[in-house]
């Protein structure tokens, strides 16, 4: 089966590459690919440890299959959004900033 790889943002230069097509038995996972992509290089394998996997734009597990003609993407992991925010000494789950 064929798979479209790309590396969101630093990982692909980072890893020298943004876009690649990989060639992959039937019954591979993100674990078979990852082994396939960095080929024993250690460097490649410390750099995409420390990424999420995407399969056809839904975050997936390194355990997951692959199908044929998926889009499988690596992005860093990212932090934030909704959470406690403090504003003078209080702190309120979706508050604004107080006024004067």
């Amino acid at each position: 089966m064929n798979v479209t790889v790309r590396y969101h943002g630093i990982i692909g230069d980072m890893i020298n590459r943004k876009t690649q097509q990989v060639e992959m038995p039937d019954g591979a996972t993100i674990t078979d690919l990852l082994a396939v992509l960095t080929g024993g290089d250690e460097s490649d394998k410390a750099i995409l440890k420390q990424t999420r996997p995407f399969i056809d734009g839904k975050q997936a597990d390194r355990a997951a299959p692959l199908a044929d003609g998926a889009e499988v993407t690596f992005m860093r992991p990212i932090a934030g959004g909704a959470g406690f925010v403090s504003w003078g000494g209080g702190s309120a789950q979706g508050a604004s900033p107080s006024q004067g």
